[in-house]
């Protein structure tokens, strides 16, 4: 015969499992059957994975995505590196090879800029030496120039004149 568990008993079975104790020690402690305590935590901690919804693969991309900046991020921000990502007005990725750059000061020659193109990979994506090579040509192709530029309190002014 089933014992019928009032709503009341199963607040208090979920929250003494929350603060830690075992089935064990909870059944002792209400006078339950342990079967009957077990039952009633695993049916809770698996409740959610039983209306999960299901992640596309965009989603999936857009996560591995997310996860993949906030990781460069963090890293940039404890070794002393400054970023940038490249992506459209939407905030969505852009099509090229380039998704970011890190840089920072030489450390023992401020003179010497140091930089870093980046192709983000997250999840299980992989790299295909295709990718690697078109990176190292974006690497070898980036073009570094110089630039003064004065804000005279009204008008920002361009040494040499902006080719743009």
């Amino acid at each position: 015969m089933k014992s019928q568990i009032s709503q009341k008993q199963r607040s208090t079975i979920l929250g003494l499992s929350s603060k830690g104790l075992k089935a064990p020690e909870i059944a002792e402690k209400l006078g339950l059957s342990m079967p009957t305590v077990r039952s009633i935590i695993i049916r809770h901690e698996r409740a959610d994975s039983w209306t999960r919804k299901r992640i596309t693969p965009f989603e999936k991309a857009r996560i591995a995505e997310a996860q993949s900046k906030a990781a460069l991020k963090t890293y940039c921000e404890g070794h002393g590196w400054h970023f940038a990502f490249f992506e459209g007005k939407t905030g969505a990725p852009r099509t090229g090879i380039i998704d970011a750059i890190v840089f920072r000061l030489g450390k023992k020659d401020s003179d010497i800029l140091d930089l870093r193109v980046i192709q983000l990979k997250g999840g299980n994506a992989g790299i295909s030496a295709r990718e690697i090579g078109r990176l190292k040509k974006a690497a070898e192709n980036a073009t570094v120039d110089w630039l003064i530029v004065e804000y005279d309190g009204e008008t920002l002014q361009f040494l040499p004149d902006d080719p743009a």
